[in-house]
């Protein structure tokens, strides 16, 4: 019905989505991945799911936003003031066809 209210909106996530959006979410809320959490939810082990991403992680980790602590990834005072750079190489979005990052470095 063209006139009613909107009963359906959005897209439907697929199953990369819902990775990708737990991961977000977890650095966004608790400045913190889990790799056990992780695996214990969708049953794939976080390195081997992320290697494309691995590069922003030691990126990452190198300009100090974020540090690796037994099976947590940890957003530092630092990183958690950039939180939406570190987030943002886990966005499958943000990546060219070819894989390349669209998204320019900040500061």
């Amino acid at each position: 019905q063209k006139n009613g209210l909107a009963i359906e909106r959005g897209k439907k996530l697929n199953t990369d989505d819902s990775i990708r959006q737990w991961v977000i979410n977890s650095l966004m809320c608790r400045f913190q991945i889990d790799k056990d959490m992780f695996f214990d939810k969708f049953k794939i082990k976080f390195d081997e799911y992320f290697k494309l991403e691995n590069e922003h992680v030691r990126i990452c980790i190198k300009d100090g936003l974020i540090i690796e602590e037994g099976p947590f990834i940890k957003v530092t005072q630092t990183g958690q003031i950039f939180i939406r750079n570190v987030c943002m190489g886990f966005d499958n979005y943000l990546r060219g066809e070819n894989g390349q990052k669209r998204f320019s470095n900040a500061v």
